[in-house]
């Protein structure tokens, strides 16, 4: 079976599908066959369509936005489809030792935050093009666990959104 990040060999996984099919047709009546055979394919395709999706979002070694972003310490940037996913946090704009991080937004609490933005293609450098930097989604944490799991969670959202878009 070939796997890797950009390739899954769905005629591998379908093979297999078949035989864990034909080990069932031994103990079930045919009548029953049928009907999960269809459910297990239908299920089975779904599932090979959203890995594939998952295979294809980018992820960024820099932060996606802020100009101060470069003195951030914490920063994750994933492309999914026609979005960009932005989390950074951290920020130490004098970059002294033991400097105690300043918050990027309203309150001394907001230390992290993640937005999104439209995007279209990439640049010459393999680099996001945002549309517009005005974020149409966000939000911000005290903590760099909640800003990851938060960073996470904005990915998934926006790879549901893109797949009920492209149904």
């Amino acid at each position: 079976m070939t796997d890797t990040a950009d390739h899954v060999d769905t005629t591998d996984v379908l093979d297999r599908i078949e035989n864990v099919i034909a080990a069932w047709a031994r103990l079930l009546p045919p009548s029953a066959l049928v009907a999960v055979r269809a459910d297990l394919i239908t299920s089975c395709h779904q599932e090979i369509t959203d890995l594939r999706a998952r295979a294809a979002w980018k992820w960024h070694g820099y932060a996606g936005h802020f100009v101060g972003g470069s003195r951030c310490a914490f920063h994750m940037s994933t492309r999914i489809g026609g979005h960009l996913v932005s989390t950074l946090g951290d920020y130490r704009p004098k970059s002294g030792d033991g400097e105690t991080p300043e918050p990027l937004g309203l309150g001394p609490t907001s230390l992290f935050e993640t937005m999104v933005f439209a995007c279209d293609d990439e640049d010459e450098h393999g680099n996001t093009n945002i549309v517009s930097y005005d974020s149409i989604d966000g939000e911000r944490y005290g903590a760099s666990l909640p800003a990851e799991q938060g960073h996470l969670r904005y990915c998934e959202k926006y790879h549901q959104i893109n797949r009920e878009k492209n149904r």
